[in-house]
């Protein structure tokens, strides 16, 4: 059976009456990304989908609120209508599963979506600022609201971010917002190797250079492509461009994409194009920046093939394996990782592959017993989207 609720109030009878029932519940969005993830031990379905609209949107304030199950498209059209912008601009995982919908504001919030720009102004958590849920014994609560405050106890917001609805339905978010920035310009510089590549990545993110994005890329040949996105007033790129060409002019003279062109080349980043035609699993890694090209090495000298790009100057590496066999995949990338460390999360694997292998990073026994009572202080019956982070989580 699937609970489509259209008021926090339907929601709030839902949670209560599986309480009552002690029916587990499958919590999801619009249902673009639930195979990130475990699969879930569930006798329902709640989907928020029908729960949207965007409730109070403030441009003077850089403010923007809406109900979870509002697309994310809807409140990026509107931010862009105003000149404005979400600043973590997400990654588009629903076309790794063959879907067009962007999916709901309130699905990426509970993954804590956040993409190229992260490297800069933060992740979605730390633009969140406000957020209103259901708990697993149905009570309802709020946390935050139209401004940053400091917090003692429980940081909801930022707890309830990346908590994949296993904690509570989350049902109303808010978050600030950006202002669109007049031009952009990237520079591809040409790099022999995927060290020197991750080299320049962390130099120039070292010096004043104010960089908004930072990625490598290997191409067919076997050089790599190391961009840097420059975001401002014309003068501003014109400036900065010519810095940046100058210091790293001994590698190569690089190409320069300016604004559309730099737009769609991140677009194409966003949507994960580098590795989202591989026949087998998809994985995302972060780590230091500096330990990438030593991880890259090992993995490049095993069996198997992987396509991957490197995000945020190195430390986030996306893996997609042309080996279907997930379990295989997995032994590859902590063979390369040995002493290295580093999140691995699982994101894209056949149902019976995720039930074999850990989707999400291992906890150390001090921080799975801490996850464990959390999740009993908001769920106390594991009703949420049961097993969908651990086993028992």
């Amino acid at each position: 059976m699937i609970f489509q609720p259209n008021s926090e109030a339907q929601v709030i009878k839902t949670i209560q009456d599986a309480y009552q029932d002690n029916k587990k519940l499958y919590v999801i969005g619009h249902g673009t990304k639930h195979q990130v993830g475990r699969p879930v031990e569930a006798d329902q379905s709640l989907s928020l989908k029908a729960l949207s609209g965007i409730t109070n949107y403030t441009p003077n304030e850089m403010v923007i609120e809406a109900y979870a199950g509002t697309p994310l498209e809807e409140i990026e059209q509107s931010l862009h209508a105003k000149n404005q912008e979400l600043s973590f601009e997400p990654y588009r995982l629903n076309i790794l599963f063959g879907s067009h919908d962007t999916g709901s504001i309130g699905g990426a919030a509970a993954m804590n979506l956040s993409g190229s720009r992260s490297l800069k102004t933060g992740t979605l958590r730390d633009s969140l600022i406000g957020i209103k849920g259901v708990n697993g014994a149905g009570i309802a609560f709020k946390s935050g609201g139209k401004v940053m405050k400091n917090v003692t106890g429980y940081d909801l917001v930022k707890l309830l971010s990346g908590s994949y609805g296993t904690l509570a339905a989350i049902t109303h978010v808010s978050f600030k917002t950006q202002p669109i920035s007049p031009s952009q310009t990237t520079l591809i510089f040409n790099i022999a190797n995927h060290s020197d590549a991750v080299d320049i990545l962390c130099t120039a993110m070292g010096e004043a250079f104010d960089i908004t994005a930072a990625a490598a890329i290997p191409k067919q040949d076997g050089s790599w492509e190391a961009l840097l996105r420059l975001e401002g007033f014309d003068n501003s790129l014109n400036y900065r461009s010519k810095k940046l060409a100058s210091l790293f002019r001994k590698h190569s003279e690089p190409q320069q994409l300016v604004a559309e062109l730099s737009k769609a080349r991140w677009k194409d980043i966003q949507e994960l194009s580098p590795v989202r035609t591989v026949k087998g699993s998809i994985w995302r890694l972060s780590m230091r920046p500096t330990d990438a090209p030593k991880f890259i090495t090992r993995l490049e000298q095993g069996q198997e093939k992987v396509k991957l790009f490197l995000d945020w100057s190195g430390g986030l590496i996306w893996l997609g394996f042309e080996n279907e066999n997930t379990q295989n995949c997995e032994k590859s990338i902590q063979h390369a990782l040995r002493k290295i460390k580093a999140n691995i999360t699982l994101i894209k694997a056949p149902k019976s592959d995720r039930e074999k292998v850990n989707v999400f990073q291992p906890l150390d026994p001090a921080l799975a017993l801490m996850s464990k009572k959390i999740k009993a202080s908001f769920d106390p019956l594991n009703l949420l989207n049961s097993g969908k982070l651990y086993q028992d989580i």
